[in-house]
């Protein structure tokens, strides 16, 4: 029996940071309409899949 795989990776929303050009990943910073749309938009999206497994990670670079 062949098992099917599905990986969804999930990015935040756009934010007044992204906006302003500004250093993102060091502090909290609000989402713009459009990022509020686009997170509404996908968790409707999503919300009709079935999941048997969430893991959350959190991956930062920095130099």
């Amino acid at each position: 029996m062949k098992k099917e795989l599905r990986l969804y990776l999930i990015r935040h929303g756009r934010t007044l940071w992204n906006d302003q050009g500004l250093m993102q990943g060091w502090g909290n910073s609000a989402l713009t309409e459009q990022g509020i749309r686009g997170s509404k938009t996908y968790g409707q999206s999503i919300s009709k899949c079935a999941f048997y497994c969430c893991l959350f990670k959190l991956f930062t670079t920095h130099n």
